[in-house]
């Protein structure tokens, strides 16, 4: 029997015993009386067909298929500086995935996505009237304390209207399903909703474990409703040519920013920040390779109050001085349009039936959760009487989580009770909804447990469009009341995701209308063909730094690792040689090893310090140079830049990652060892030589892997120009650094061998030099293959000419030519190079020719990337708040 028939079987039992007791039966979104509901029925069958699934293996194949895409939730948490000041920190946690989908029947997704699109649509008309004629608060209608009193309303956009058809471009609707199955609202989501990208990623999961059913079940698309997120884009902007077009983001530590980067990157967008923005004429400009460039729709996925620190809140460095004012000149379209957030008031939700008999003509299609606002005194009484059996809500989330009275012994009751009465038109009573259940695996079974369906509308034409599909999330806890409060230690914006380990996430199926065409929606389109893009557009300050760090962190933490493989390498050839001088050469390489990273630890003198090195530069992140501390590095610039890169750069640094954490969790495992058996400390005790090595190579072929996916699957616009720079600086100093700390001191003939082969195996250019040489050892041929060698792809030279060309090509961002004339500088160094004179040794036994020469060199190459930060990667003015204020989390998620 596998886990989803036990499920049915234990279903049918659960309602067996539970009926005649007191309370709801939640409904079960899979079972009905122990048998699978209709619309569930061909997915089973394709179970039957295929073998019933492996959950266990498939649970596992899902947390590597997220861990290879990079898919995380930041949690933004409050704590206090050194100087105990309020601060906050951002804390990066795996992204949540059950194996089981939460599926929908095309007849009741009919229902939803009607009632859906009509909510939006009553939830615009509301927004048009609040912030133009305002009949609804002059009527009573809607009572004036609930829009005044609430923080998303925003009275400086009174008037500001987006040059499009529709005010409010996107919106998301969460959706719990009562006991009688039928669907009722919990929250409406449109300040900046989040999501629409973690379902495509959770899309993008569940396809690749369940292939079979894909093919065997018509399942609706996702990508249609991306293609009609661009159309709005296009449609609201101020103009009628081809729109340059940013989504606006708080930043890489923002909760989250990964769906915010998978969003940019679905609809090919660039993903900026603030500080890439200006204001000039009443317009937006973006910074864009020593130029400006204007922008026309901002998709913004900060808080509407922090995108203008000039007008709206003055402690904000997330958005751009003056910008409510370019929208108010409709000189641009700001998407979701300024004060959009007072729509998410759960103090509207009493006087939506009534609004949408008024404003639309017809009767509200999804219901609320029982509502009553406190600010009527009625309602009030009706609230406070029951108190028990209510979740409390503050009308606007910055003021407080919401809690389950329920859950609060006396005194707290009457905490609550005094600070409704206190502040009465600030707090709204609902009455708890028992959700649906759904089946969901953990710890090895599959139980049921209640979910909310998150959905998603986007403007098209004269309605909207709604995803046919959506986000799911699953409780883990037992608390009834769960979807509708915040945890009281979670972020108080963010209520649709919990903190990690008390919910998790579905993929949802919606299945397809027998009537439909499959091929009906898709990329192609009757429409007007876009322009050829301006390659210098999307190219700000931040994002080429980003790039050009990328580019030298991946090229610094490649480079170490062929380093600590060829010292490895000869010191295993070396360790039973009976020749004694053979311990100036391992010296010496360990040495370099320790310079050219950086790192600058003692001499290494014993197989113990030998081992305890290689470990620290493989997996200490928090040691400057090492390959652990260049991989965070490079994955902190990577996620400030992701919309720019495939899910393949995931799938590599993936690999390396698990490769070193396989280092790292060796040394644990013996260090551990080591205190129950009372062993010698772990630095006595060597790790073991077979598990770095592996480990080290598999690390290696990773950032093969991925320098090829920089090569081969990159467009060469201006970022990658930067990046190859990146690359080529880092290249060439290493290559300088390895020379001057190995070879300009002579020891005998052998250990100067010795020392050639560890120095051309971690340049990769041994095969080259015993071709060329007959695998003579001299200096000279070293020099020449290493440093002149234009052939040489890990020679200086080679890099000195990539990065000309560069130079070249970036020469519109650099009109005084500073960065040529740098790369002039160190090519005509080398140049100057006098071979034979370098190679001479002095009578200290030293070659202090070379050595000066190559610390010139590495000073040159260091000045390259120098001017190229000055001239291409430096921002006009450091963007600083107006006043003091905290970091704003993204809020409407």
């Amino acid at each position: 029997m596998s886990s989803l028939d036990d499920y049915l079987r234990r279903s049918r039992q659960y309602v067996l015993e539970t009926e005649g007791t007191v309370g709801a039966t939640p409904y079960d979104e899979v079972a009905d009386r122990g048998a699978a509901r209709e619309h569930w029925k061909p997915v089973f069958a394709s179970f039957d067909k295929n073998g019933a699934p492996d959950l266990s293996r498939l649970a596992a194949q899902a947390a590597r298929f997220l861990e290879d895409d990079g898919v995380t939730y930041n949690r933004i948490e409050a704590t206090t500086d050194d100087d105990g000041k309020p601060t906050t920190v951002s804390r990066s946690e795996p992204w949540q995935l059950d194996v089981l989908p939460l599926v929908i029947g095309a007849e009741d997704w009919k229902a939803i996505e009607a009632g859906v699109e009509q909510r939006v649509r009553l939830l615009e008309a509301i927004l048009v009237d609040l912030y133009g004629e305002q009949r609804l608060l002059a009527s009573g209608q809607i009572p004036t304390r609930v829009v005044m009193e609430h923080g998303g309303y925003l009275r400086l956009a009174h008037g500001v209207r987006t040059p499009g058809p529709h005010q409010l471009a996107l919106a998301a609707v969460d959706l719990g399903r009562g006991p009688d199955g039928h669907w009722q609202v919990i929250g409406d989501r449109t300040q900046a909703p989040s999501g629409a990208a973690y379902a495509m990623e959770n899309r993008r999961v569940l396809s690749r474990l369940y292939p079979e059913v894909h093919h065997d079940v018509q399942i609706d698309r996702l990508l249609p409703f991306f293609n009609a997120c661009r159309k709005a884009c296009a449609d609201a902007a101020p103009k009628i040519d081809v729109p340059q077009v940013v989504v606006l983001s708080p930043g890489a530590n923002s909760e989250t920013a990964f769906d915010q980067a998978y969003f940019a990157s679905m609809l090919g967008y660039p993903l900026v920040e603030g500080s890439d923005l200006t204001m000039r004429d009443g317009r937006v400009w973006m910074r864009s390779a020593g130029r400006t460039d204007e922008v026309d729709v901002i998709v913004r996925r900060v808080d509407a109050a922090w995108t203008d620190p000039l007008f709206l809140r003055s402690g904000s460095r997330l958005g751009v001085p003056g910008l409510l004012d370019a929208a108010r000149r409709q000189t641009v379209a700001v998407l979701n349009g300024f004060g959009s957030g007072v729509l998410e008031n759960p103090g509207l939700m009493p006087f939506l039936p009534a609004l949408c008999r008024e404003l639309l003509g017809e009767e509200l299609l999804l219901p609320s959760v029982q509502t009553w606002w406190c600010g009527d005194e009625k309602a009030r009484s009706h609230v406070l009487a029951g108190l028990p059996r209510f979740v409390v809500r503050p009308i606007d989330r910055d003021k407080g989580p919401s809690v389950y009275a329920g859950n609060l012994d006396a005194a707290a009751l009457d905490e609550l009770r005094a600070r409704v009465e206190a502040d009465p038109s600030g707090w709204v009573g609902q009455e708890p909804l028992t959700l649906s259940h759904a089946p969901v695996y953990i710890d090895r079974e599959v139980v049921p447990r209640p979910v909310i369906l998150r959905t998603f509308a986007v403007s098209a034409d004269d309605r909207y469009a709604v995803m046919r599909g959506g986000l799911a999330r699953v409780m883990l806890g037992s608390d009834p009341s769960a979807a509708q409060t915040d945890a009281p230690d979670a972020a108080p914006a963010q209520p649709f995701y919990s903190r990690h380990g008390q919910s998790t996430n579905k993929d949802v199926w919606v299945l397809m209308d027998e009537n439909a065409d499959p091929a009906s929606t898709g990329w192609l389109h009757d429409g007007p063909s876009y322009a050829p893009p301006d390659p210098f557009f999307a190219s700000s300050p931040r994002i080429l730094s980003d790039l050009f760090w990328i580019g030298r962190y991946s090229a610094r933490a490649e480079d170490l690792l062929r380093l600590i493989l060829s010292v490895r390498e000869i010191s295993a050839d070396l360790a039973h040689t009976p020749r004694g001088e053979t311990g100036e050469a391992l010296q010496t390489l360990r040495q370099a090893m320790t310079q050219v990273s950086t790192t600058y630890p003692g001499f290494l003198d014993s197989p113990a310090d030998v081992a305890a090195e290689l470990r620290s530069l493989l997996t200490e992140r928090d040691r400057l140079g090492t390959v652990a501390q260049s991989l965070q590095r490079l994955s902190g610039a990577l996620q400030e830049v992701r919309d720019q890169f495939s899910a393949d750069v995931w799938l590599a640094l993936g690999g390396v990652e698990r490769a070193l954490a396989a280092v790292r969790d060796e040394g644990m495992t013996q260090q551990l060892g080591s205190m129950r058996q009372s062993l010698p400390p772990m630095r006595g005790r060597p790790l073991r030589n077979d598990q770095l090595v592996r480990s080290s190579e598999t690390a290696l072929v990773g950032m093969l892997s991925l320098s090829g996916i920089f090569y081969d699957n990159m467009i060469t616009d201006p970022g990658w120009r930067l990046l190859d720079s990146g690359r080529a600086i880092e290249r060439a100093l290493h290559v300088v650094a390895l020379l001057r700390s190995t070879i300009c001191m002579r020891f005998t003939p052998y250990v100067d061998a010795m020392i050639i082969d560890g120095v051309l195996t971690a340049t990769e250019s041994i095969v080259t030099y015993r071709r060329r040489y007959r695998g003579r050892a001299h200096i000279e041929g070293v020099l020449r293959l290493l440093l002149l060698d234009t052939n040489n792809p890990r020679s200086v030279i080679f890099a000195l000419d990539k990065l000309a060309i560069s130079a070249e090509q970036l020469a519109q961002g650099d009109p005084g030519g500073e960065v040529k004339k740098a790369v002039g500088t160190a090519r005509t160094l080398l140049e100057e190079l006098d071979v034979v004179g370098c190679s001479r040794v002095d009578q200290t036994g030293q070659r202090a020719q070379l050595h000066e020469y190559l610390g010139e060199l590495y000073d040159a190459v260091q000045a390259i990337g120098q001017r190229m930060h000055e001239v291409h990667l430096s921002q006009v003015g450091e963007q600083r708040a107006m006043s003091e204020g905290h970091y704003a989390a993204e809020g409407a998620v």
